[in-house]
């Protein structure tokens, strides 16, 4: 039993039996050793809860619990909250970490007074798979060696185009995350969207380390890369609308920022929606000129009300 433990490591799993063992190994192999791993079934149907507990069996550190399926947002909800560790990091459940990942973001975060620290990701293409979805999570060498408030860090990543709202790519302190009362809004996706950047405007010191501890496996069927829905561009306007509440209630630098997260990630949602329905593109634009008719890029309304009737003319 562990006496004193260091960081608490959230897992949510889903029907990904083929990659659980491996993404589980890389935690439980962490040069960090005073660690808990709370790994959270969230309904799956496949033999992932089967080979978690079978090496639980062997790795008094691994918890495993579950409950019915009700998505990653409510999945990390109930890690977190069983979570004893002073400090909290998310790991999906179908990637890897480096193994001195932990031990080296708890010294960084100790040693500096950190409300969490930052670092990078890279990403690997599972085997056979069918996508050419990339994203870069490179940001080392953008930032110096200090501590930043996250707020005005926040609106620094934006106007570099380096900001990546992805929860693994933050090691939090754990006293922080609940005075913050941050949690993953349930029942949408994108929710990183949202819990990320609440996480950043909270902040008061934020640090980084220049190491892609993170290795993001690439592979078909995933949230990431399944095609546009109707669920994502209604998961964008529900964090939209989560955003500007706060910044409504905290004034008007606070507002600023909420304004510019929202103008990073709504336009190239709005310009992903044009596969979809006329009726919900209609709807869309309703939506986006009445509450953020500044926010919007004019060329992004083009293709969202043309580009569907134009590429069914081309073909």
């Amino acid at each position: 039993m562990i006496n004193s433990i260091k960081t608490s490591v959230v897992i949510s799993l889903y029907n990904t039996e083929d990659y659980i063992e491996q993404t589980l190994l890389s935690i439980t192999h962490q040069t960090l050793h005073e660690i808990e791993i709370i790994v959270v079934n969230d309904g799956s149907t496949d033999n992932g809860p089967d080979i978690v507990q079978q090496i639980a069996d062997t790795d008094s550190r691994i918890k495993l619990i579950s409950q019915s399926n009700q998505g990653l947002s409510a999945a990390r909800n109930a890690g977190a909250e069983q979570s004893c560790g002073d400090y909290l990091y998310f790991m999906d459940s179908d990637d890897l970490l480096d193994e001195d990942t932990l031990e080296l973001c708890y010294n960084k975060c100790v040693a500096d007074n950190l409300d969490f620290v930052l670092f990078d990701a890279e990403s690997f293409m599972d085997n056979n798979v069918c996508t050419d979805f990339r994203m870069d999570y490179h940001r080392a060498g953008y930032m110096e060696e200090k501590a930043y408030n996250g707020r005005q860090l926040l609106e620094y990543l934006i106007s570099i185009k380096k900001y990546r709202a992805s929860a693994w790519l933050n090691f939090i302190k754990s006293s922080f995350y609940r005075n913050a009362s941050l949690s993953f809004y349930p029942g949408i996706l994108h929710e990183d969207e949202l819990c990320t950047a609440l996480m950043y405007m909270e902040a008061s010191r934020v640090g980084k380390i220049d190491r892609a501890f993170f290795k993001r496996r690439i592979r078909d069927n995933s949230i990431m890369t399944k095609p546009f829905s109707d669920k994502n561009i209604d998961s964008y306007l529900k964090v939209a609308g989560e955003l500007d509440k706060y910044g409504r209630k905290n004034g008007k630098e606070y507002r600023h920022t909420v304004r510019r997260v929202i103008n990073y990630f709504i336009n190239p949602a709005i310009y992903n929606s044009w596969r979809l329905s006329f009726s919900k593109r209609c709807s869309i634009l309703w939506i986006v000129l009445t509450h953020y008719p500044c926010l919007i890029q004019p060329k992004n309304i083009i293709v969202l009300l043309f580009k569907s009737p134009l590429s069914k003319l081309v073909k």
